[in-house]
């Protein structure tokens, strides 16, 4: 019976397709072929007395069609799973042609702001396409509510969607257009869900798909505020089960809805702060613009304080409350061991809350705060916002206990499964005050969500009934439409086409001895290349031979070269140290000179350079007693003296110039009861060559002079 189904879905198949058209079946409908087609005509022949039997006999044999038709739905449906396409020429032999896969773990799980690089390899084996440039890749996000395209890739092009621009990248893509791997920068909560690549050529479409889960969370921490240097933030991060946040987590959370006007520190020992919505007092950063972003103080020096923004990555166990507790913190640890547990971090409430935990009732937790998880706005809990949000109390005041109980893993619901029940209580000695208490779900309320669950089943199979109910009906009358000579015209294309597979298979024989006949050829041309080879090696080891000798003349020759070389950097060393020695030989440059006049010199106008006729020294000549200017002969450092001698009518008020610089004054201004005065001054020069130094005498100003050199310039070279 079994052989007899197989031979009914082949004829089937056959019949829906036709012998000159191509098909998809699955390969595991061909592997008997070769048997099938010996024995077709006697089961055919089988075939035409059944179907002449009485109509309960084929009603029988309806009832087996429908039966195996239904077995060959089920296999088409599990080979629509395959990640390929198929070929079939008329033999129904198939080529596999275009297959997709993401070979990477069922679940990526990447840091946040971190990169994650999701690879989809594309196989392509038909030679119908001729390049692989007409292929059309997709990727798109798919979440819980919602499909979102990513990019596109086609013709050498990659076309991004506005939302992911700067944030997905498809770099492989152009250097080969068969890699639609796609890279993912600063990674965000968001970023989370299913990832399809999806792969199109003609009227062809494969897929392959992962899901990817962004791990950890960016919270806001302080003790006070602005009270923590970089080395306490570090610590207060790791007492809460976190480390401090790098500033690509930041920016991944600022995406993700982040907003804090608090500054903290980043891992790099940056200050820095997410700010979605500015506002006075809340803008100050690099630019100080009113913009949404994250805003940056830049490095800072580790013992300033500041808040901290710390990153959680992962919980080591599941996050729950005592259940009604009424305790201090004193207390609340003791409560959470008597339930197998601790109690919980911030970091760890944090990590809670990302994964749907929502209490309105705030608890102790191990760094002596009070905190409770909002996921569904509520006006009665955190003003109708959402997040995790902070009570400063008393350590004394008495509330809940969130623990947290290693190794536990997570529901499937994750923490969406906790609801809460409000209730008003009195605390003692102080305001009316808002408190809830902890519940989970009554047993009417998981006898009803079973129920739901049993309805929805019963409905879904209905559902199913109904369409095979449809199927069987269209099948019958494709069937009642059968045509048994029709089938018979079909046996004999299949006969002739066995036929000529036999002949092809003659052909292939002839080929293969011509084939080695060739390859007989080819030997005993590849032996003679073989001793031509040997001789051109004998060859070559003469040559090699003769290379060893030039080797050793050109190696005598370079011992003769470097004794010459060493010989002439020796003469160039002496050269150099006899220009060295000659060019110390710097010459004596010193002058002195006097005014050489006798009684009173005034000057009539500024700018009027004082000329010291009697020259006493003038080794190098470098003085001019002509102009009264010394020009440097050399560069170097000077040094120079001025001195005057006046009586009491007039000041005296003599200038020191370089180039047209003042660069020092020696003065005395007249009283008019004294009697004669001297001054003078000297200063020290950086001089050029051709640099010029002189004296000018102030207007209204004069001196006294007379044989014995009482007013004088002098300078030498030092």
């Amino acid at each position: 019976m079994k052989g007899c189904g197989t031979l009914l879905v082949l004829l089937f198949c056959l019949f829906e397709a036709g012998v000159q058209e191509e098909s998809g079946d699955p390969p595991d409908l061909l592997k008997g072929l070769e048997f099938m087609l010996l024995s077709l005509e006697a089961k055919v022949k089988i075939l035409e007395a059944n179907a002449e039997a009485s109509n309960n006999e084929f009603k029988e044999q309806r009832d087996l069609v429908a039966s195996l038709q239904e077995e060959l739905n089920i296999t088409k449906q599990e080979m629509k799973e395959y990640a390929g396409s198929y070929q079939c020429d008329v033999v129904r032999k198939c080529i596999y042609t275009l297959s997709v896969r993401i070979p990477v773990e069922k679940q990526l799980r990447p840091l946040l702001g971190s990169k994650v690089v999701v690879p989809c390899n594309i196989q392509d084996r038909s030679e119908a396409i001729p390049h692989h440039s007409s292929l059309t890749i997709k990727w798109t996000h798919i979440t819980e509510n919602n499909s979102m395209l990513i990019l596109t890739a086609s013709n050498g092009k990659v076309t991004v969607a506005a939302e992911y621009e700067g944030h997905v990248t498809m770099d492989n893509y152009l250097l080969l257009p068969t890699d639609g791997t796609m890279e993912i920068t600063e990674v965000r909560s968001k970023d989370s869900g299913m990832y399809r690549c999806e792969v199109i050529y003609g009227a062809e479409e494969q897929h392959a798909s992962v899901d990817i889960w962004v791990q950890g969370i960016v919270f806001h921490y302080n003790i006070g505020h602005y009270t923590m240097t970089f080395e306490e933030a570090k610590a207060a991060c790791i007492r809460n089960s976190a480390s401090v946040a790098t500033p690509a987590q930041l920016e991944a959370a600022y995406h993700d809805g982040l907003h804090q006007c608090d500054a903290g520190w980043l891992s790099d020992q940056t200050v820095s702060y997410p700010i979605r919505k500015p506002r006075d007092g809340c803008n100050w950063g690099v630019g100080k613009e009113l913009s949404p972003g994250v805003r940056s103080y830049g490095e800072r020096y580790p013992d300033e304080t500041w808040d901290v923004y710390c990153f959680a990555a992962e919980m080591s166990g599941r996050v729950f409350y005592a259940g009604g507790a009424n305790v201090t913190f004193d207390e609340a640890g003791d409560q959470c061991a008597k339930l197998g547990g601790r109690l919980a971090t911030t970091g760890e409430l944090y990590l809670a809350w990302k994964e749907g935990m929502d209490v309105c009732s705030a608890g102790w937790l191990a760094d002596q705060t009070l905190r409770y998880p909002i996921n569904i706005p509520n006006s009665l809990c955190g003003q109708g916002l959402v997040g995790v949000m902070t009570i400063d109390l008393d350590t004394n005041s008495r509330h809940d206990a969130v623990c947290l109980r290693e190794g536990e893993v997570v529901g499937k619901m994750g923490y969406r499964e906790q609801r809460v029940v409000p209730v008003r209580e009195q605390d003692e000695g102080h305001e009316k005050h808002e408190a809830w208490s902890w519940s989970d779900l009554t047993d009417s309320n998981e006898l009803e969500l079973e129920l739901h669950l049993d309805r929805s089943n019963i409905d879904s199979d209905m559902s199913i009934i109904a369409e095979l109910a449809i199927r069987l009906e269209d099948l019958e009358i494709r069937l009642s439409a059968v045509d048994v000579d029709d089938l018979e015209k079909r046996l004999r294309v299949l006969e002739a086409l066995h036929s000529r597979l036999h002949s092809s298979e003659d052909t292939v024989d002839d080929l293969i001895a011509r084939l080695e006949d060739k390859v007989d050829d080819l030997m005993s041309r590849l032996s003679v290349s073989e001793n031509k080879v040997e001789d051109q090696t004998k060859r070559l080891g003469a040559s090699e031979n003769k290379v060893e000798d030039l080797k050793e003349e050109s190696a005598d020759c370079l011992a003769k070269l470097s004794a010459v070389l060493m010989r002439l950097i020796e003469i160039e060393s002496q050269a150099e140290e006899l220009n060295k020695q000659n060019t110390e030989k710097s010459p004596t440059i010193a002058f002195s000179a006097a005014d050489g006049g006798d009684g009173t010199i005034a000057a009539l106008q500024n700018n009027t350079t004082f000329i010291y006729r009697m020259v006493i020294t003038n080794s190098g000549l470098a003085y001019n007693e002509t102009t009264g200017i010394f020009t440097a002969p050399v560069a170097g450092v000077y040094f120079f003296t001025f001195f005057y001698h006046t009586g009491k009518k007039l000041d005296a008020t003599l200038y020191l110039y370089k180039n047209g610089q003042r660069m020092a004054i020696t003065s005395d201004h007249s009283t008019g009861s004294e009697g004669a005065r001297n001054g003078g001054n000297g200063v020290t020069l950086q001089l050029q060559q051709d640099d010029q130094v002189y004296v000018h005498m102030a207007v209204n100003a004069d001196v006294w002079e007379d044989a014995y050199g009482h007013t004088t310039f002098s300078g030498f070279l030092l």
